[in-house]
């Protein structure tokens, strides 16, 4: 089956945006105005041979976000290729590796829950693929709750949401995972046959923001990482190359 483009995916994560802001807000009410959001200013940006990435400032807040400059098929597989020569060195370096977990084909959550448990794997977010009444693709963006893995308490409001906007929500599984990874785990991850790709981009950029651009990062800054939607690029060039 052929799929269109994400035409839900900003639906859905505006969608997420308005509940947090709404969450916001309440929080304030009845104590005056909820404060201003910080201003968010660029610090740098860099670009590398397959990727590249700009780093914003939102307070105490750095974000890091990262982008392949070509989406092709050879542009995977140029990245796919950075990434290992990154993390030849990276594994040297860290005593935790910030990675992005590209999976080759969509999980289920008994299969997530394992490669989670196998690796040691430390997520902080996975990404979940949906298609909708329309053959559209849309992506939930889910958080561990409070500690547990998964909840379907938070899920399937979203894929209600999904559904009674199209009139269908196919869950097909979790495609992406974010996660702090211990180095000595790397290699065997990587050659597990269900990954993709894992991408140490997240690590590498904060590391290479660090080293050349340090007279603009403070002492107490946090850093997170926003990557465009790899597994995204990977359907694409299925599509185009059954």
């Amino acid at each position: 089956m052929k799929l269109k483009s994400h035409i839900l995916l900003t639906i859905l994560v505006g969608f997420a945006v308005f509940a947090l802001a709404f969450t916001t807000t309440a929080a304030f009410a009845g104590s005056g105005e909820p404060p201003a959001a910080p201003k968010r200013v660029q610090l740098a940006y860099e670009r590398f041979s397959a990727w590249e990435y700009t780093s914003f400032r939102e307070d105490k807040d750095v974000t890091l976000e990262i982008r392949l400059n070509d989406t092709s098929v050879a542009g995977l597989e140029a990245f796919r290729s950075a990434n290992q020569l990154m993390a030849s060195d990276l594994v040297k370096q860290l005593k935790m590796l910030r990675v992005n977990l590209i999976l080759n084909q969509p999980l289920s959550v008994e299969a997530l829950t394992t490669l989670v448990n196998n690796y040691q794997l430390q997520v902080k977010s996975f990404q979940i693929r949906v298609i909708d009444g329309h053959h559209d693709r849309v992506t939930l963006f889910i958080q561990p709750d409070g500690g547990k893995l998964y909840s379907d308490a938070l899920v399937q409001p979203m894929l209600n949401w999904v559904k009674e906007q199209s009139g269908e929500a196919q869950f097909l599984g979790v495609t992406t995972i974010e996660a702090e990874l211990n180095p000595s785990d790397y290699d065997r991850l990587n050659a597990d046959p269900s990954v993709f790709l894992v991408d140490v981009t997240p690590s590498f950029a904060e590391q290479h923001l660090k080293q050349n651009h340090a007279s603009l990062l403070h002492a107490d800054d946090l850093f997170t990482t926003a990557a465009f939607p790899i597994y995204w690029y990977l359907e694409d060039s299925r599509q185009s190359n059954p």
